[in-house]
């Protein structure tokens, strides 16, 4: 085997196994559903403190994982802002009298 044709072959494998991986981290995380709880918790009691915003930094989690969070979010906290970035989260329940 040509030396060509083996770096060929390892470069297609690398390629293989990271679009495998890519795929396995482009879902949803499987705990997504304890940080939705944990973050609407956490709304409720910056609320009570006398907060009106909180980001969430969202660092460790995909994107997908991200806009499902924050779609439940929305779902469950009714009107409040929920705003959107690679980042994270923001919650915003300021009042403009």
């Amino acid at each position: 085997m040509s030396i060509r044709k083996r770096l060929h072959d390892t470069a297609k494998d690398s390629q293989r196994k990271l679009k495998e991986l890519e795929g396995q981290t482009l879902g949803t995380a499987t705990n997504w559903e304890d940080v939705v709880t944990e973050y609407c918790t956490t709304v409720e009691e910056k609320a009570a403190a006398g907060e009106e915003k909180i980001f969430f930094d969202m660092k460790e989690f995909n994107q997908a994982t991200i806009t499902r969070v924050s779609m439940a979010m929305k779902e469950r906290l009714g009107d409040v802002l929920i705003m959107v970035s690679p980042r994270g989260i923001e919650a915003n329940w300021e009042m403009y009298d």
